[in-house]
């Protein structure tokens, strides 16, 4: 099956969840509820705050590039750190549309090909929050050269 036919194959339904939850899990109660105001709060506010996020994290990687004052191995490596936490942050556009929607929950493939950019682009941020680290390691143990 391919990704557009599983997105279409998911059904909405306008039933709501029942009134007594008592060890009732969230799946349970949101999987077929359709769109949920409580949903779209948090995800919601999660993702402006995100969108703000991107747009300043895309202003400091293109600031730091046009910029010749800030011509150093360190800003460079901020830069690229902050080029991939702005692509990590936009993976809360996908939260939000199926949130919108109505799906609230997506099956586990669907999920990861939707989600392998995000994953990527974090983990390249991690690892480049080391290397800003051991840049100004090696900074402050050889003040005298320049790093």
């Amino acid at each position: 099956m391919s990704f557009t036919e599983s997105i279409n194959s998911l059904t909405l339904s306008s039933t709501y969840p029942a009134t007594t939850v008592s060890n009732t899990r969230i799946y349970d109660i949101f999987a077929n509820y359709g769109p949920s105001f409580v949903l779209i709060t948090f995800v919601g506010i999660r993702w402006f705050i995100s969108v703000v996020g991107t747009i300043f994290n895309l202003l400091l990687f293109w600031i730091t590039f046009t910029d010749k004052s800030l011509n150093s191995s360190c800003n460079y490596l901020i830069a690229m750190d902050a080029l991939f936490t702005a692509i990590y942050q936009t993976s809360n556009s996908i939260s939000l549309y199926i949130v919108l929607t109505g799906i609230n929950f997506i099956n586990l493939d669907i999920c990861f090909y939707l989600m392998i950019y995000s994953i990527l682009s974090i983990t390249m941020s991690l690892c480049l929050t080391f290397f800003i680290g051991f840049d100004r390691l090696l900074s402050v143990v050889f003040p005298i050269m320049l790093v």
